[in-house]
């Protein structure tokens, strides 16, 4: 049977999925101005992410939970998301930043929130944009399409949305006034500000508010503004898993809290990975899509693989060597001498496999010349061929702006980085096998690489 506290849910929940309607158009319609032609293929897109969200039956990382239900019926249900968690720290590199954000929105997912987030501009370091900053009119949305499983809304709102004028600096400490009545936030609302990695003990504190407020008055427009400032790698929220709810909130909140929408935090996990501390079983509930990719990303990524095949030697392997150079140059040699050495070392027995090698060149190093002899060393070898994918994805991407398919600030390197993650993607059908270094990965060899193409083509490993 149902119980009237849910029939009121449903009730309260169509008139906020009008209203998440509203905001979800205002978005699209700003969109239009920068990739009008994209737009139709854009809501198909967000269509079929939404049906292939409903259909998983996996948990985080593709793993399946066979004694867990499907991923769609772990979330915790949201009737509105007036919440706000808001995170600020010094800018980085786009990996970074989505690192940062999915595990944020895991939480907001959680907790019945909305990220708000400074835009690219102030996040984004130039130096992983060749010195230049990023255009005022690119938004997260346009990078970093993550939204969630329930209503395939997005998770992260527009700093434009939230914050209507120019209000001081995104690293003041509040942003959000809450100070006075007058305010979008008044008095009543819970504000929580934490820094210096001092996350735990607030989380435990918003979540119990959290769910104490949807237990006495789920239709309250008073919720809680979370402010987190820097230091998310390295917070206490790692520690150990999640702060549990008290026994005393649970059983107030029986009707809407269970076990399973706890919020499955990827870097947890791995940092229980590097300590060699992973459990048997992965826990927590996914509350975004794992397909983050914008639409008109996706069709620069189509384009960029046309371009690629056509270049690409007859019945040939493909591969990627990927240096990254940016903030890796002083931990990972990737010097034209010692590229000369890790390639012979790495390719070496290769050209007896009967088959021709096609590498994708990416780096993020601007210099021409250094870039020139990286890609000269290939001709050592004449079963291998290289083609640059940094200058096609340019070129796509280019052409894409000048035939006013995408805006000119597209023209960035943060949105290039994008496109060519289909090239960086180890599970697709083109790259079948990887030559990175990086401070991560950094590596004098790349050892028995000729048994491992010997075992994917088949034949005899001799």
């Amino acid at each position: 049977m149902i119980s009237r506290r849910y029939a009121k849910q449903e009730t309260i929940a169509a008139i906020a999925g009008l209203v998440y309607l509203g905001a979800w158009l205002y978005t699209i319609s700003k969109s239009a101005s920068k990739y009008p032609d994209f737009l139709q293929e854009g809501i198909s897109d967000h269509a079929e992410q939404k049906a292939a969200a409903r259909t998983s039956t996996s948990g985080p990382l593709g793993i399946s939970y066979p004694d867990s239900p499907p991923a769609i019926t772990c979330q915790r249900p949201c009737l509105n998301r007036l919440n706000k968690i808001y995170y600020i720290d010094g800018s980085a590199g786009l990996g970074d930043r989505k690192a940062i954000f999915r595990d944020l929105a895991q939480i907001a997912g959680y907790l019945c929130a909305e990220l708000v987030l400074p835009p690219p501009s102030e996040l984004l370091h130039k130096m992983h944009n060749f010195d230049n900053e990023v255009g005022k009119n690119i938004e997260w949305a346009d990078l970093y399409n993550i939204t969630f499983i329930e209503d395939g809304l997005p998770v992260i709102q527009a700093p434009s949305v939230e914050f209507e004028k120019y209000f001081g600096s995104w690293h003041d400490i509040p942003v959000f006034d809450t100070t006075s009545n007058s305010t979008k936030y008044n008095q009543q609302w819970l504000h929580v500000i934490s820094t210096n990695g001092k996350v735990r003990k607030d989380f435990d504190r918003i979540q119990t508010f959290s769910f104490r407020q949807e237990a006495k008055n789920p239709t309250s427009t008073v919720g809680f503004v979370w402010e987190i400032h820097d230091k998310w790698f390295d917070s206490d929220l790692w520690k150990s898993k999640l702060p549990m709810l008290s026994r005393e909130v649970k059983d107030a909140a029986q009707d809407v809290y269970r076990h399973a929408m706890r919020p499955y935090l990827h870097r947890y996990y791995t940092l229980q990975q590097k300590n060699h501390t992973v459990p048997d079983k992965l826990e927590g509930c996914k509350y975004t899509s794992d397909d983050t990719m914008p639409s008109h990303v996706k069709i620069m990524q189509n384009r960029l693989l046309k371009r690629i095949i056509r270049q690409h030697s007859k019945d040939a392997i493909s591969g990627l060597l990927h240096l990254r150079r940016g903030d890796s140059i002083n931990n990972c040699d990737t010097s034209v001498d010692k590229m000369r050495d890790y390639l012979a070392c790495s390719l070496n027995g290769t050209e007896s496999l009967g088959r021709n090698l096609t590498m994708i060149f990416m780096t993020d190093e601007s210099d021409t010349e250094y870039r020139k002899n990286i890609m000269d060393l290939l001709d050592e070898y004449p079963h291998v061929s290289i083609v640059d994918g940094d200058a096609l994805t340019k070129a796509v991407v280019g052409e894409a702006v000048r035939n006013g398919l995408i805006d000119k600030d597209f023209l960035n390197n943060f949105y290039t980085y994008d496109v060519e993650s289909v090239l960086r993607d180890r599970h697709g059908d083109l790259i079948k096998f990887t030559l990175e270094q990086r401070k991560s990965s950094c590596h004098d060899c790349i050892k028995f690489l000729k048994k491992r193409l010997q075992h994917m083509i088949g034949g005899s490993s001799s």
